[in-house]
Protein backbone atom coordinates (compact mmCIF):
# COMPACT_ATOMS: atom_id res chain seq x y z
CA UNK A 1 0.00 0.00 0.00
CA UNK A 2 2.84 2.27 0.89
CA UNK A 3 4.49 2.08 -2.56
CA UNK A 4 1.17 2.60 -4.15
CA UNK A 5 0.45 6.11 -2.41
CA UNK A 6 4.15 7.00 -3.29
CA UNK A 7 3.27 6.80 -6.72
CA UNK A 8 0.42 8.58 -6.58
CA UNK A 9 2.39 11.49 -5.24
CA UNK A 10 4.27 11.54 -7.50
CA UNK A 11 0.93 12.47 -10.23
CA UNK A 12 0.52 15.82 -7.82
CA UNK A 13 1.74 18.68 -8.78
CA UNK A 14 5.18 19.51 -6.82
CA UNK A 15 4.26 21.96 -4.89
CA UNK A 16 1.44 19.82 -3.39
CA UNK A 17 3.69 16.83 -2.87
CA UNK A 18 4.71 15.70 0.39
CA UNK A 19 7.73 13.55 1.56
CA UNK A 20 6.08 10.65 2.05
CA UNK A 21 2.22 8.70 2.54
CA UNK A 22 1.48 9.92 5.60
CA UNK A 23 3.41 13.65 5.57
CA UNK A 24 1.12 13.75 2.45
CA UNK A 25 -2.07 12.50 4.36
CA UNK A 26 -1.46 15.36 7.20
CA UNK A 27 -1.08 17.96 4.30
CA UNK A 28 -4.01 17.10 2.11
CA UNK A 29 -6.09 17.01 5.50
CA UNK A 30 -5.01 19.92 7.26
CA UNK A 31 -6.03 21.61 3.26
CA UNK A 32 -9.31 20.25 3.85
CA UNK A 33 -9.83 21.54 7.20
CA UNK A 34 -8.89 24.73 6.21
CA UNK A 35 -11.67 24.71 3.22
CA UNK A 36 -14.54 23.48 5.34
CA UNK A 37 -13.65 26.31 8.14
CA UNK A 38 -13.85 28.72 5.91
CA UNK A 39 -17.48 27.57 4.37
CA UNK A 40 -18.14 28.01 8.47
CA UNK A 41 -18.70 23.99 8.26
CA UNK A 42 -18.61 22.32 12.02
CA UNK A 43 -15.61 19.60 11.78
CA UNK A 44 -15.17 16.10 13.42
CA UNK A 45 -12.61 13.97 12.61
CA UNK A 46 -12.70 10.19 13.80
CA UNK A 47 -10.66 7.45 12.88
CA UNK A 48 -7.10 5.44 13.23
CA UNK A 49 -4.63 7.67 11.99
CA UNK A 50 -1.75 5.42 12.91
CA UNK A 51 -0.25 8.27 14.64
CA UNK A 52 1.56 7.43 17.96
CA UNK A 53 0.37 11.34 19.72
CA UNK A 54 3.15 10.20 22.19
CA UNK A 55 6.55 9.28 19.49
CA UNK A 56 8.88 12.45 19.48
CA UNK A 57 8.57 12.42 15.34
CA UNK A 58 8.54 14.77 12.72
CA UNK A 59 4.96 13.01 11.98
CA UNK A 60 3.36 13.50 15.32
CA UNK A 61 5.24 16.51 15.58
CA UNK A 62 3.65 18.34 12.32
CA UNK A 63 -0.03 16.15 13.12
CA UNK A 64 0.19 17.82 16.52
CA UNK A 65 0.84 21.43 15.30
CA UNK A 66 -2.02 20.75 12.10
CA UNK A 67 -4.83 19.66 14.86
CA UNK A 68 -3.42 23.20 16.75
CA UNK A 69 -3.30 25.33 14.12
CA UNK A 70 -6.80 24.43 12.85
CA UNK A 71 -8.54 24.49 16.63
CA UNK A 72 -8.97 20.97 16.71
CA UNK A 73 -9.08 19.43 19.78
CA UNK A 74 -8.41 15.93 20.83
CA UNK A 75 -11.32 14.61 22.62
CA UNK A 76 -9.97 11.64 24.36
CA UNK A 77 -7.17 13.70 25.66
CA UNK A 78 -9.55 16.92 26.96
CA UNK A 79 -12.32 14.74 28.27
CA UNK A 80 -10.00 11.78 29.58
CA UNK A 81 -6.55 13.04 30.58
CA UNK A 82 -6.02 10.75 33.32
CA UNK A 83 -6.89 7.64 31.26
CA UNK A 84 -3.88 5.71 30.47
CA UNK A 85 -3.15 3.45 27.69
CA UNK A 86 -4.25 0.22 27.49
CA UNK A 87 -3.35 -1.14 24.07
CA UNK A 88 -0.31 -2.14 22.79
CA UNK A 89 0.44 -1.67 19.42
CA UNK A 90 3.72 -2.45 16.98
CA UNK A 91 4.79 1.23 18.47
CA UNK A 92 4.29 0.85 22.04
CA UNK A 93 1.18 1.47 24.09
CA UNK A 94 -0.99 4.11 22.56
CA UNK A 95 -4.76 5.10 21.67
CA UNK A 96 -5.37 3.43 18.54
CA UNK A 97 -7.74 6.04 17.38
CA UNK A 98 -8.20 9.62 17.57
CA UNK A 99 -11.53 11.87 17.53
CA UNK A 100 -11.30 15.48 17.08
CA UNK A 101 -13.53 18.38 16.74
Amino acid sequence: MWQRQTKAIQKLPASEQAKDPREQYIHDLSKLITQLKYKKYQIIIAGDANINLHKQSHQTKAWKEMMHSSNMVNTMATWWPNITHKLVTWGGKSWIDHIYI
